[in-house]
C-alpha cells in the first residue's frame, strides 16, 4: 500500500508486496453504521428512528420515507449522508408522526430498525462518526500473513488522512466556490459551479447543461441536469423560475 504526498511516493509497508484482492463485489461488503451523538429521550413533537438501507443514496431513501409517509421530504431529518453502493444505518427524525407509523413503513430497500419520541428534529452534524466494516474478496490464502501485518501496522499508526476530493472538490474546486459565496458574488459562483465535474453526470447531458447555461436557455438547464446532480438540478431551477436572476 503506498501514499502520494507532492510527487513524492512514501511506502506505508515498504516490507509487504501489494496483496490483490477485491473490494464492493457486493453491497455486503462496504457497511456503514452511523454512530450518534445522542439518543432520543422517548418524549416529543419529532420522532427519531432508524433505517437500514440497500444500495440507495440517503436523500433519495429520504424522499422515499416522506412519499411513503405523505410529508414534505424537508420534514425528515438526518445527521450526515451515507454510501450509496453499500448497506448503511443511520438515524433519521420526523415531526408530526408517531413511531408505529415508522415501524409500519414499507419503502423497497429500506428497513426501519427502531423509532422513539425526541424533542428536535435531527440535524446535519448530529452524529460521532461512523463505523465501517469492508469485506476484501480473492485475496490468496498464502498472503493472509502480509494481511495481518498490514493490519497491525494500520491498527498502531492509523491511516493518512485522504479527503481532499471530498471536501474540496474532485478538482480543489471548492475553495474557489466557497470565496465567491462568501463574497456575495453570485453569478459567478453560479457560473464555476455549474462548470465544475460531476463525477454521475453523463458527459453529453453535461454538455447540452453548460451550453444551455451560457445562452441562458435556463429551462433546458433545469430540464437537462436531473440526471446529472441533485444540487446542481435544485440551483437550475431556482434560475429558471427566476429567469435567470442569480440574486
Amino acid at each position: 500500500m503506498t501514499i502520494e504526498a507532492r510527487g513524492q511516493r512514501t511506502w506505508l509497508m515498504p516490507g509487504v508486496r501489494p496483496v490483490p484482492g477485491r473490494i464492493r463485489s457486493k453491497l455486503e461488503d462496504f457497511q456503514v453504521e452511523e454512530i450518534p451523538s445522542y439518543l432520543p429521550v422517548g418524549t416529543g413533537r419529532h420522532v427519531f428512528f432508524r433505517v437500514r438501507k440497500r444500495g440507495l443514496p440517503t436523500l433519495e431513501a429520504v424522499e422515499r420515507i416522506a412519499g411513503a409517509l405523505g410529508c414534505p421530504a424537508r420534514s425528515v431529518g438526518y445527521a450526515g449522508l451515507k454510501d450509496a453502493r453499500a448497506v448503511t444505518e443511520q438515524t433519521m427524525s420526523v415531526e408530526g408522526a408517531n413511531p408505529e407509523e415508522l415501524l409500519s413503513l414499507d419503502v423497497d430497500a429500506i428497513d426501519v430498525l427502531w423509532a422513539e419520541r425526541h424533542v428536535n428534529k435531527l440535524r446535519i452534524g448530529h452524529l460521532r462518526g461512523n463505523r465501517f466494516t469492508l469485506r476484501v474478496r480473492g485475496i490468496p490464502f498464502g498472503r493472509m500473513g502480509d494481511v495481518e501485518r498490514t493490519l497491525a501496522a494500520l491498527r498502531r499508526r492509523g491511516l493518512p488522512n485522504r479527503y481532499g476530493p471530498q471536501r474540496f472538490g474532485r478538482e480543489g474546486q471548492g475553495g474557489e466556490l466557497g470565496r465567491l459565496l462568501i463574497a456575495g458574488e453570485w453569478r459567478a459562483f453560479l457560473d464555476a459551479y455549474v462548470d465544475q465535474p460531476f463525477p454521475r453526470g453523463l458527459p453529453g447531458v453535461l454538455e447540452t447543461v453548460r451550453k444551455a447555461w451560457a445562452s441562458g436557455e435556463w429551462a433546458v438547464c433545469a430540464k437537462r441536469a436531473h440526471s446529472v446532480h441533485r444540487q446542481l438540478r435544485g440551483v437550475l431551477r431556482v434560475m429558471a423560475a427566476s429567469r435567470g436572476d442569480a440574486e
